[in-house]
């Protein structure tokens, strides 16, 4: 094990460490693990490929309550409702 990565007091420094399936766990297996984490991380392109960019604001807490409330009742995520009005504001100004 690297410098970077140190076992919790209860792994015998000579004690090796292995995963579920049995493969050793050294700090490159710890990189590789790490890289896979933050492949994974994310939602889903908008656009179909790569990352969809974030856009972000402040709005006043009442904006954003009344926000939370047009969201919960028109059942979609508060996010999915900033989107919704950003494009189409978007296509009425096009």
């Amino acid at each position: 094990m690297s410098n970077r990565y140190t076992l919790g007091p209860d792994v015998p420094d000579d004690e090796p460490v292995r995963d579920y399936k049995g493969n050793p766990i050294d700090a490159d297996y710890i990189d590789r693990a790490v890289e896979d984490v933050h492949t994974a991380l994310g939602r889903p392109s908008l656009s179909g490929g790569g990352q969809s960019p974030r856009v972000t604001f402040r709005v006043s807490a009442d904006v954003r309550d009344a926000a939370e409330r047009l969201a919960k009742k028109e059942g979609v995520t508060l996010t999915d409702l900033a989107r919704q009005a950003l494009e189409e504001r978007i296509r009425r100004a096009s």
